[in-house]
């Protein structure tokens, strides 16, 4: 990957998506990058994420809504997104019996993730 040096405000925003997608598993919708940064419009946080994308810090999920992820070398970011809801399933587990089903629902998020 080319490296392109970022201005004060993208590097904000990127670590600002970074920690928001560490924090939650996903990443943050338009209105929480311009709460976060302390933007006054949603066409600033635009040109930020476009800014980013086009040099290759994030990547654009498609058909996603908060479809910002960051980039993985040698794998695609998609892979990354089932791992986490593999782990969120099992985090959501109550009993026994549900945790079986989860483990399942889990396993079949980490076997779409080895076919991305």
């Amino acid at each position: 990957m080319t490296t392109y040096s970022l201005t004060q405000k993208q590097k904000d925003a990127l670590d600002f998506i970074a920690g928001y997608i560490g924090k939650f598993g996903k990443g943050p919708s338009f209105d929480e990058i311009k709460d976060g940064l302390g933007l006054k419009s949603k066409s600033g946080v635009h040109r930020l994420v476009t800014a980013l994308v086009d040099r290759g810090y994030l990547v654009r999920l498609p058909n996603r809504a908060r479809a910002l992820a960051l980039p993985n070398e040698g794998r695609d970011a998609s892979s990354d997104m089932h791992l986490v809801k593999a782990l969120k399933l099992l985090g959501e587990a109550k009993t026994a019996r549900g945790w079986l089903a989860y483990v399942n629902l889990a396993i079949e998020h980490i076997e779409a993730a080895r076919k991305v």
